[in-house]
């Protein structure tokens, strides 16, 4: 693993957020965000309706519920505190997934790495959630993304489905 790139006079040296994975890369001038993978009691997967905000990504896509985490903040605590921002919502547990990290170089500036967790939730749960970001939430089957019933956003399309695949809804590939 490498050391951080050392900062530039003049720019003051961003506190890393903590991560639950080793393997996940420290960059200071990365964008780090934590997401959940929301599952019901059925194992149907709670979304996001994004708005159609001009400006925003993936607008009027379903996505997973999430956001930034904040300098020197912990993965979990800033997914715990946006689920509580965006659903009103505090997970019992949350189980770290995976992460992806990607460049942007093209369309903007930096890299941006995502931190995954798989949390569940039960029917008097859902019917408490309060929806304070975005258009709306739908819960939807395994069976629905895989028909491309729902347009979502592909970096979740892409996640929902490495997790059908490590839960055996889909076939892993050879």
């Amino acid at each position: 693993m490498t050391s951080p790139p050392t900062p530039s006079k003049g720019i003051r040296e961003k506190t890393p957020p903590l991560f639950p994975d080793p393997l996940i890369p420290y960059d200071a001038r990365a964008k780090y965000a934590a997401a959940a993978i929301l599952l019901s009691e059925e194992g149907d997967y709670l979304l996001q309706q994004r708005d159609g905000t001009p400006g925003i990504w993936h607008p009027n896509m379903l996505g997973l519920f999430g956001g930034a985490i904040e300098e020197g903040e912990e993965a979990g605590t800033a997914l715990r505190r946006e689920l509580m921002e965006e659903l009103k919502f505090s997970p019992r547990q949350l189980t770290y997934f995976s992460f992806g990290f990607f460049g942007h170089s093209k369309i903007a500036l930096g890299s941006s790495c995502r931190i995954i967790y798989e949390a569940r939730f039960t029917q008097e749960e859902w019917e408490q959630m309060v929806l304070s970001e975005g258009a709306g939430m739908k819960i939807i089957s395994s069976s629905d993304i895989l028909s491309w019933k729902y347009s979502i956003a592909p970096e979740d399309l892409h996640t929902l489905y490495i997790h059908m695949m490590c839960h055996d809804i889909v076939a892993s590939p050879d």
